[in-house]
């Protein structure tokens, strides 16, 4: 069933899956009780189904040769989200989306955004990235942006009939997407920029780049490794991918990335150090994990990032290391708490299990494994129209 028997898809189906039957479990519980197992069924039953129709009736190995034609109902989609967006008064009960709002109030004000009742752990270019939706007075409109930004990217690197119809599937399926819209979150949205630039160097070399467009792209990653630390996982991943054949290149990409880091994020230490050092992004993220992952994760994330051999695979491993990373602050919780009040109730956060999605999503690919030629992606193209 669309190449389920290749681990990177089995994998990252069988996480989408499961991490979707949870949020239905978890957030279902509270309306209907033991009733909440239904919906979760239902839900793993249908991405099985539109999975195995995909392998049914969809060629394998086809090009889809005119995309353009899929753009419309993206377009009409986008259209609904943000309208849904602007017209609906939902209550959030996640702190991400108040904290937002929260932290641009105070900076709006002159004041220090740290440290107010919301404790934020967003670093400073993400809230900066919400301020135009800010001033009309809708920070949620970052959600739509982000799953249409998701889309486009599935778009652009997906070339075959299979791997669309089931990544755009599960896109707008999902409960965790579902979940994001109606919370107005931000974690697809931030995500999907990491995605976003490792999708730039789709199809492309390292070396048959001009000197402007790796400064760019290093300064690009800086500003979107100060929105939150865990970006810093898919960059040091891609950073060992993309630069692997010079390493004179990848010096100079971390440190322009980190020079960019540092600008935009010290002027908040130097506002307040001690509410940024006790009360700022770092303090809160530092809670989440137990301390030896943070001795342990970096060794793991350098060895994945030697190993990943193209795209496929640092959208894999991004999206395998930051599932794991929840994991264990979710078993973390579990032992500490119960799980009455890690599952049921508000201990733990499940939707940091968005984090991975938009990774695992473009994970999902279609290709054989030729003895001679190793892995290949796509057939010759064929003039089909969708």
């Amino acid at each position: 069933m669309f190449q389920f028997t290749k681990i990177i898809n089995s994998i990252s189906f069988a996480l989408i899956i499961g991490t979707g039957m949870l949020f239905l479990l978890k957030y279902g519980w509270r309306e209907i009780g033991g009733w909440a197992v239904a919906p979760a069924l239902i839900f793993a039953g249908a991405i099985f189904l539109i999975a195995k129709w995909a392998e049914n009736r969809l060629r394998p190995m086809r090009i889809i040769q005119f995309k353009g034609k899929l753009y419309p109902l993206l377009i009409y989609l986008g259209v609904i989200f943000t309208f849904g967006m602007l017209l609906l008064d939902l209550d959030s009960r996640v702190g991400r989306y108040y904290a937002i709002n929260e932290w641009l109030d105070l900076f709006n004000d002159g004041k220090f955004p740290y440290g107010g009742v919301t404790n934020p752990s967003g670093l400073p270019m993400l809230f900066f990235l919400a301020l135009p939706f800010y001033y009309i007075g809708s920070t949620g409109m970052i959600v739509p942006l982000g799953i249409a930004l998701l889309a486009g990217l599935v778009l652009f690197e997906k070339k075959t009939y299979r791997e669309v119809a089931v990544s755009l599937t599960i896109l707008f399926l999902s409960p965790l997407v579902s979940y994001e819209y109606l919370t107005r979150s931000e974690l697809i949205f931030n995500m999907t920029l990491a995605v976003f630039l490792i999708s730039l160097t789709f199809d492309r070399r390292a070396g048959e780049q001009r000197k402007v467009f790796h400064y760019v792209l290093a300064a690009a990653w800086g500003a979107v490794l100060a929105t939150r630390i865990s970006i810093g996982i898919p960059w040091v991943l891609f950073l060992l991918f993309f630069y692997r054949q010079d390493f004179k290149w990848m010096i100079t990409s971390a440190a322009v990335t980190l020079l960019a880091f540092v600008v935009i994020v010290t002027p908040f230490w130097i506002w307040n150090p001690s509410v940024f050092i006790e009360r700022g992004p770092f303090a809160i993220q530092m809670m989440y994990l137990p301390f030896w992952v943070y001795i342990a994760a970096p060794m793991v994330i350098l060895a994945a990032g030697w190993l990943v051999s193209n795209h496929q695979e640092v959208y894999f491993s991004a999206g395998m290391i930051l599932f794991f990373l929840v994991l264990i602050s979710f078993f973390s919780t579990l032992a500490d708490e119960g799980l009455n009040q890690t599952v049921l109730r508000d201990r733990f956060d499940v939707s940091y299990f968005i984090m991975p999605l938009p990774f695992f999503i473009m994970a999902l690919r279609e290709y054989t494994v030729d003895r001679y030629l190793g892995r290949v992606y796509y057939s010759e193209p064929e003039q089909l129209e969708l």
